[in-house]
């Protein structure tokens, strides 16, 4: 197995990121599942776990699928299923909502290994699961997707109403034999995903060729989110639609998508950036929690809490508009707890940092705290994406590598080395602090801030800013 190596004269970034490393690679696990037809590394959900799970896939892929491109692959099939003679996106363990968000992680998986046999593939996929998800969760009424929220299947992540049976999850609600998709609930976050996938199987079909055809319903569903959530009076989008009053609270996940898939225009993400809720120890998954938590003093397990990967959706968002100390804040706490702790929790308390995993109801026997699991994947490729994207700048093209470097304070020098991808080896040294570029040398030639695949099999990087 291949690593890649990292440098930094910043003592706890460089152990913060091999313990990253080490987590990921701690839950590459053999497994048979979905259209593996035999059993192949994959990228399981994390320590606690057996499985790799859809969501969890298609993040962990998008966020570090390039270290380990093969196995990454393999898990983005195995969490497909036949329907009707063809594979969709599945839902793990009965969690359909946020399944369409494998066509993400596939399509990033794509410009990590730049094979169009492969984009084929997902191409094929992504409409067939698009087109059964449209047909069991669209409302042509609302024009938006029915379902929980993108990685909420815990009930912690919702108001009362929906914690009446005194179960964990939120399929609870839905009734034995039912899926998520079948709850008259609309979430920011999943809806977002669905606009962002409709955008993104228009860019395959442009690589392969062919026809766009989701453009009108791209704008439609971006139209009806800015309709029916956002909050001109608070200045951000809020959390749920449904029939019981909804909720104007603020989902962490679903406002740094609506930033980052460019739901919101340059005002509303600038409102947004302005009136966000913030915890001690960073980005809370829903603010507030709910009463029947803190009238304990504590926080629900899915609603209060900070969850390392929706942390570093936040930090990506944060980076996109500039905003330099939002984007300190959640990678400091985040390198500051895995250098204290030696691995990735799955959860932090919002006031202590320490690793929490928060209340909530399970069994019909009440509200109970939960364990926060130890190396959670998602948490650990969450803190290597803000490394290589927001740090190094990575931004993957069909055709290349385009550098957008940050140095925050506390470190002035990283260099990376090893980093393979379509066959071109690239090691990269950065220099300074800040975001200003003063110069791009590939293999010693000034150059803009971009490398070709077509530039040669190995590329040396050297950046100074300042």
């Amino acid at each position: 197995m291949k690593l890649t190596h990292l440098k930094a004269n910043n003592k706890n970034i460089y152990t913060a990121y091999y313990t990253a490393v080490s987590d990921m690679v701690a839950n590459i696990k053999p497994y048979i599942g979905g259209a593996l037809e035999s059993e192949k590394e994959v990228i399981i959900a994390g320590i606690g776990y057996e499985t790799p799970w859809t969501r969890d896939t298609a993040i962990n892929v998008s966020n570090a699928g390039y270290l380990f491109p093969e196995i990454a692959k393999n898990t983005l099939m195995s969490v497909l299923k036949a329907e009707n003679g063809k594979y969709i996106a599945d839902g793990s363990y009965g969690q359909d909502w946020d399944s369409i968000i494998w066509v993400i992680g596939a399509w990033d998986m794509y410009l990590y290994n730049g094979d169009t046999e492969f984009l084929k593939n997902v191409y094929n996929i992504s409409k067939e699961s698009v087109k059964y998800f449209e047909k069991k969760a669209f409302s042509d009424k609302l024009g938006l997707f029915r379902g929980p929220a993108c990685y909420g299947d815990g009930i912690a992540a919702y108001p009362d109403v929906y914690a009446k049976y005194g179960q964990s999850g939120i399929l609870s609600y839905a009734g034995e034999g039912e899926s998520g998709t079948s709850i008259d609930m609309y979430t920011l976050s999943t809806n977002c995903v669905y606009y962002k996938v409709y955008k993104l199987i228009d860019k395959m079909a442009d690589c392969l060729g062919i026809k766009k055809e989701y453009e009108i319903k791209a704008e439609n569903l971006k139209e009806e989110i800015n309709k029916h959530f956002w909050n001109d009076e608070k200045g951000y989008y809020n959390y749920i639609i449904d029939g019981f009053g909804g909720s104007d609270y603020f989902e962490g996940m679903g406002n740094s998508f609506a930033i980052l898939f460019d739901v919101a225009d340059n005002e509303k993400a600038e409102r947004i950036f302005k009136s966000h809720p913030s915890s001690a120890c960073g980005m809370p998954c829903v603010y507030p929690s709910f009463e029947r938590y803190t009238a304990d003093g504590e926080y629900g397990r899915h609603s209060g809490t900070v969850w390392p990967h929706i942390q570093s959706f936040w930090a990506d968002a944060s980076m996109k508009y500039g905003k330099c100390e939002l984007f300190d804040k959640e990678f400091n706490m985040l390198t500051e707890c895995a250098v204290r702790d030696g691995h990735f929790s799955e959860i932090y308390h919002p006031v202590t940092s320490l690793p929490y995993g928060g209340m909530q109801e399970d069994k019909g026997e009440g509200i109970r705290l939960w364990d926060a699991e130890k190396k959670q994947t998602w948490s650990a490729t969450g803190y290597l994406h803000i490394i290589f994207a927001n740090i190094i700048g990575f931004e993957f093209e069909p055709d290349g590598i385009t550098f957008n470097p940050y140095m925050p304070n506390g470190v002035s020098q990283i260099e990376l080395s090893d980093f393979n991808i379509r066959n071109t080896n690239i090691s990269v040294s950065i220099k300074g602090t800040g975001r200003n570029v003063k110069s791009f040398k590939v293999n010693g030639i000034e150059k803009d801030n971009k490398i070709k695949y077509t530039d040669g099999n190995d590329l040396r990087v050297e950046i100074e800013l300042g």
